[in-house]
């Protein structure tokens, strides 16, 4: 569910900027949180930067979560990683299967 509601203030970070805070704190008060809620005048970029600490707090050890997030950001770097991310990193190798039998290739 919190993945919802990231997705959501993500889309309502520069329409609806207060909202988007309101969905942050309502899964922040559910993480007892609720004694740090966020400022009610964040910018979109402000609000971005907190989705992201949001993202890297809730899905530390799945990193297929975090890597998509990454990837669907085109994200120039990814904390604690020494490796540049890129078009090498975020698009996956074709299987050698789909290669062979699907007629897919790189």
């Amino acid at each position: 569910m919190t993945d919802a509601y990231y997705i959501a203030a993500e889309c309502q970070k520069t329409t609806n900027p207060k909202k988007a805070i309101a969905l942050l704190n309502t899964v922040r008060e559910n993480r007892n949180l609720s004694l740090f809620p966020l400022a009610e005048d964040l910018t979109a970029d402000q609000i971005q930067q907190e989705i992201y600490k949001e993202y890297r707090k809730e899905y530390v050890g799945e990193h297929g979560e975090l890597f998509f997030y990454y990837k669907r950001l085109n994200a120039p770097e990814i904390k604690g990683s020494s490796v540049r991310p890129g078009k090498s990193v975020y698009v996956l190798p074709i299987p050698s299967n789909d290669q062979e039998f699907g007629g897919y290739s790189n």
